[in-house]
């Protein structure tokens, strides 16, 4: 495999990792103040949103959606001349872009006393979105060479 797709998928990994599987608990509004890890595997929610909840902690759910950043900006960039995948990247970057501003606005509420606990987490829906771009953005192709290795192909070297 190419070490392209590799980083793209191992950087999809850990989004899903760092914004749904652990999590760092804490608070801003006193400096930092750390409540703990907290680990979920099974059963993952797909979707999580609460507009009030007694949970007054903040999670570092933002890391794990900056690496979702990451790696649309990344595929976004590589698929320039493709304008459906482009089209559909730049779909991707959005949802991730409001679900990190959330994120963000939560930190900030934090540190200026007016939180109440609101969260939203959609790491596994954005993982799987990813997942589904990342496998359509990259087909494989049988060499037809001595070997019958797979080899890993972008759709702009088609």
């Amino acid at each position: 495999m190419i070490k392209k797709p590799k980083i793209l998928l191992a950087l999809l990994i850990l989004g899903l990792v760092f914004s749904s599987l652990v999590r760092l608990q804490f608070n801003l509004s006193d400096g930092f103040v750390s409540h703990g890890v907290m680990t979920q595997f099974i059963p993952l929610p797909l979707f999580d949103f609460a507009k009030l909840s007694g949970d007054l902690s903040l999670t570092s759910t933002i890391f794990g959606y900056l690496f979702f950043l990451l790696t649309g900006v990344l595929f976004f960039l590589e698929t320039m001349e493709n304008k459906l995948q482009r089209r559909l990247w730049l779909g991707f970057l959005f949802i991730t872009l409001y679900a990190t501003y959330f994120e963000w606005m939560s930190l900030m509420q934090d540190i200026n006393l007016t939180y109440a606990g609101q969260h939203l987490r959609m790491g596994p829906v954005l993982f799987l979105l990813g997942l589904v771009l990342y496998i359509r953005s990259y087909r494989t192709q049988r060499v037809k060479h001595e070997t019958t290795k797979v080899h890993w192909v972008s759709p702009t070297e088609l």
